[in-house]
């Protein structure tokens, strides 16, 4: 199981944090999603070794219209 780290260039509210960590779940390779309200701007990622994922959680991203970068895995 690999770990990726996104940086959010913008805020993100809790009821916001819900949906995407619902969207992302949705993806067969990804085993959890953390998020946590007092750090608004960082995702972790667990997932299955798949190359492209981490390129794939950046445009999943996009589609709540935000603006996000790998920072860490």
């Amino acid at each position: 199981m690999n770990t990726v780290c996104v940086h959010v260039d913008e805020n993100m509210d809790s009821e916001l944090m819900k949906k995407i960590k619902l969207g992302l779940l949705k993806d067969d390779n990804i085993n959890n999603v953390e998020m946590n309200p007092k750090q608004p701007h960082d995702i972790l990622v667990e997932y299955n070794v798949s190359p492209n994922l981490p390129l794939e959680i950046t445009n999943q991203l996009k589609k709540f219209g935000l603006h996000s970068y790998i920072w860490g895995g």
